[in-house]
């Protein structure tokens, strides 16, 4: 029987599979974890890449993003269950303040509330708490405060109520059912629902008017993170701890949480986690703990004394005086921040971070290389070029230039060689094998191999130091993008065209490109897209979305793909554009830092919040193969499933690891197995074909699965 349950799946497989050919995959680090909230057995929290659901019985994780659920914005800054277990979710981007929303999750089913379809007036919401009554308090970054029944919004704002500021950073509910308000810059407010008090450091002895996060305690008493330590106001009194006068180990006190027994847990911006009982102080950090990191996000205590700690790299929970890090990642990617991506030959991808160094992909293999485990220089990579023999040539912002030969690293910056400055913008390998590269304050570095050479605006007709793209034409000219115009280079004269002596909209130009006809398109922050025949300019921004671009690519086709600093990206085909940003389609983030065509003709969208996006026209570059050989599987039932999966002839061995992974290969959901736990839950998971995979020492198996 399971042998012809066996086939039925692959064959319905393959069916479903050409059926669903989405467009989109994406890479994200579901490890910043901004906000969290408690319902039952499940820990939920935000992240700048969607929702996390840990179950704190079996420890499975299940992933929300906008690619795979209803969610409309993978930035999640604040949520709250109610009194009915609905998960509330605020989400919003402070660079992109059209983005983000309201949403709520039942379990099952979504509601999204915006400014454009509800009486929300803004889209960015910094925090949120539900009453009793089960109304949604709801702290927005501009518009005030926000209470709303699941009918009616009734807003609070400087023009109609006692508030000082619209911004609001914080909430709180005391014992007495008061709500507590902190804003940005201005002040403390306490609401009872007909009647305003309002504490500023001009009417108080309140010491700041700048608020992270509000807890109360057991005793009614008010605890205010802020950036200069922890406040308690008990009502009469205002009493400040800092660095000078307890145990904090940082004054800059970003989240709270108070539980039953009153004990006080404290999230720093760099200090890590400190624990007060009003006696003692307790601290737990990176170095001497085992704290994923030291910027702490969120805390959350849950009903059994329990505290969950999110950070910039992971969640922790600390018992039993003990910290555990919990492993979140649905990919291997360290950060959402991402600069850069380069190919080997071998379709390896080199993958060039905001701060977590550099990142290897071979499609199935996440690999980072940092300057804690290698001899990276600098976490900061901004550039990367792979040279005919697969030689890695990587800039840092700060340290310098890396070559990457096999395992041997090479380090050369301004101490040790003839670069210019440690500052690297981009590198362009030439016909000859140099190496040309742009600095951000230096100018160019030319290296052969042996000899430097240094093009500045000192000694060369360089207009600007500061480089933003190198490459070559069909007759060997070199042309350098700077922020004062483009200049060309021809081993002898240098020109420059800007602003006052062409037909170039904009000084600061991000790239240029030729096209097989020797037309020159470049790409300007500011003055959109134009081309140059050598003699006219022509301008293409009729129908552009924005003027600020910051990357351009061009496709197989010979159309063009740009991308901007906040309104996603746009493809030109000759005549139209055609644009996609978070709101029209599954895009992370608005904030395009790069994008890069791979040799299928897969877009790969780098971001500065949501991590990498590849798009791909004619379907997912990443699906899973349909005709993959299943050797050894896995024996599951019932297949398909509709809330449980048992597993059968499990290993001895207590490390199983179950993931279940999309037919595009995103993966949804991980959790522990063994003999004794061999019951998976899959209620949650969209109906659609999924592929399982069971890992322990190194052995792996693998099935495939239908959810119903």
């Amino acid at each position: 029987m399971k042998k012809s349950i066996f086939i039925l799946i692959s064959i319905c497989f393959f069916i479903l599979a050409q059926a669903q050919n989405p467009q989109w995959v994406q890479f994200m680090a579901t490890t910043h974890i901004k906000s969290m909230a408690i319902e039952d057995e499940y820990l939920w929290a935000g992240t700048l890449s969607g929702l996390v659901k840990y179950n704190r019985i079996d420890q499975s994780l299940t992933f929300y993003n906008k690619l795979n659920t209803e969610l409309p914005f993978n930035l999640v800054n604040a949520l709250a269950v109610d009194i009915d277990d609905n998960l509330w979710i605020g989400m919003g981007n402070s660079f992109d303040q059209s983005t983000g929303g309201l949403a709520m999750f039942d379990g099952g089913s979504w509601v999204v509330y915006t400014a454009e379809n509800s009486g929300l007036p803004g889209n960015l919401i910094n925090a949120l708490i539900t009453d009793a009554l089960g109304n949604v308090w709801i702290g927005t970054d501009q518009d005030g405060l926000v209470k709303f029944d699941g009918t009616n919004w009734v807003v609070y704002n400087t023009y109609n109520s006692p508030l000082f500021q619209n911004s609001i950073t914080a909430l709180s509910i005391d014992n007495q059912g008061k709500i507590w308000v902190g804003s940005r810059n201005n002040g403390l407010a306490v609401f009872d629902g007909n009647n305003w008090e309002i504490y500023t450091m001009a009417n108080s002895g309140l010491p700041s008017n700048l608020f992270n996060d509000l807890a109360i305690d057991v005793n009614n008493c008010v605890w205010i993170g802020t950036d200069i330590g922890l406040i308690k106001f008990d009502g009469a009194h205002w009493i400040v701890y800092d660095m000078s006068n307890s145990g904090i180990p940082d004054n800059k006190v970003t989240s709270l949480s108070i539980d039953n027994n009153g004990i006080k847990y404290i999230g720093t911006y760099e200090g890590g986690l400190s624990v007060f009982d009003d006696q003692t102080w307790t601290t737990y950090n990176h170095s001497g703990s085992g704290l994923p990191d030291d910027y702490v996000l969120s805390v959350i205590a849950d009903e059994s004394g329990t505290l969950w700690v999110g950070t910039t790299h992971g969640l922790a929970k600390l018992e039993n005086q003990g910290l555990i890090e919990i492993n979140t990642a649905s990919s291997g990617l360290p950060t959402n921040s991402i600069k850069t991506v380069a190919f080997e030959s071998n379709g390896v991808k080199w993958i060039g971070t905001g701060g977590d160094g550099l990142v290897k992909f071979d499609g199935e293999n996440w690999t980072t290389y940092n300057s804690s485990n290698s001899d990276l220089p600098n976490d900061f990579i901004v550039s990367i070029a792979i040279d005919a023999a697969d030689v890695k040539w990587i800039g840092t912002y700060g340290g310098g230039l890396v070559k990457l030969d096999g395992s041997d690293w090479t380090i050369y910056n301004t101490l040790n060689s003839g670069l210019s400055h440690n500052s690297i913008r981009c590198i362009y390998i030439d016909g000859n094998l140099k190496k040309w590269i742009g600095t951000s304050q230096g100018g160019i570095s030319v290296f052969d191999g042996f000899n430097w050479t240094t093009y500045s605006k000192n000694n060369s007709g360089l207009p600007d130091n500061y480089i933003n793209f190198i490459t070559t034409d069909d007759y060997g000219t070199v042309w350098i993008c700077t922020s004062s115009g483009i200049t060309s280079f021809n081993g002898t004269i240098w020109t420059t065209y800007n602003q006052f002596n062409s037909g170039l909209p904009e000084d600061y130009v991000v790239k240029i490109h030729f096209d097989d006809d020797g037309l020159m398109w470049v790409a300007t922050d500011g003055g959109g897209l134009v081309t140059f025949n050598g003699k006219d300019w022509q301008y293409l921004n009729e129908g552009i979305h924005d003027y600020y671009l910051s990357s351009m690519c061009f496709d197989t086709d010979g159309s063009v793909w740009v991308g901007t600093w906040n309104d996603g990206i746009g493809h030109y085909d000759g005549t139209n554009w055609t644009v996609y940003n978070v709101v029209n389609s599954p895009l992370s983030d608005n904030y395009i830092n790069s994008i890069h065509i791979d040799n299928i003709g897969s877009k790969w969208i780098t971001t500065k919040f949501g991590g990498i996006n590849i798009f791909n026209e004619n379907g997912a570059p990443f699906s899973v193969n349909e005709s993959i050989a299943f050797h050894d599987p896995i024996f599951i039932y019932p297949n398909p499933a509709s809330d449980f999966l048992i597993i059968e002839d499990l290993p001895e061995s207590n490390h199983a690891f179950l993931e279940i992974i999309t037919v595009q290969g995103q993966l949804v959901q991980k959790q522990n197995v063994s003999r004794l736990i061999n019951r998976v839950k899959v209620a949650d998971l969209p109906s659609g074909v999924y592929v399982l995979r069971l890992s322990w020492d190194k052995e792996v198996k693998t099935t495939k699965m239908i959810k119903n």
